[in-house]
């Protein structure tokens, strides 16, 4: 069957997405209810239940690692190998360094320039949080819809410069 690798791909990154907006809620939740210790403590609790059971399953022979065959070479040559290298490494860079940057910065952002919307509710920090990360989600389908669609120079520069113009807004 054929796939689309760029949804396909955006599918997956989509459950980051979510992830991350439900972490959001999750410890905004259990913030407001036990405090912020209990942020920290039962999250943790469960990765490391989720860890053993993984480990006890693997050891069990009831998962494995499927290993890639190792994907051969396109036939470019070595400066257009780089080019897009340095390309795809300063673009990752970039997002990685914004994704973490607004994972830290909006929930204080929103607490402090939305307290009447949110009344000091760290849960209602959290719900704004997720919103934009959903949003995000949605932004990721779209981009991977476009990815398998057009040329992915057009697709990266139709993405990236609405975030240049935004951010330069935010700060």
């Amino acid at each position: 069957a054929k796939h689309d690798t760029g949804l396909v791909l955006a599918i997956n990154g989509i459950f980051g997405s979510v992830g991350i907006a439900l972490a959001a809620v999750v410890a905004g939740g259990l913030i407001d209810l036990w405090g912020w210790r209990s942020a920290f403590i039962l999250p943790g609790a469960i990765a490391l239940i989720t860890g053993m059971v993984l480990l006890f399953l693997l050891r069990r022979g009831h998962m494995e690692d499927n290993n890639l065959s190792k994907v051969s070479p396109t036939s470019t040559n070595r400066s257009e190998r780089q080019r897009v290298f340095l390309i795809l490494f300063f673009t990752m860079f970039m997002g990685g360094l914004i994704f973490h940057l607004t994972q830290t910065v909006a929930p204080k952002l929103f607490a402090v320039r939305l307290d009447s919307i949110v009344h000091g509710s760290t849960f209602g920090v959290g719900v704004l949080v997720a919103v934009v990360y959903l949003i995000s989600g949605l932004a990721q389908i779209l981009g991977g819809y476009f990815a398998d669609r057009m040329s992915l120079k057009i697709v990266y520069l139709v993405s990236w410069a609405p975030q240049i113009l935004i951010l330069w807004l935010a700060a």
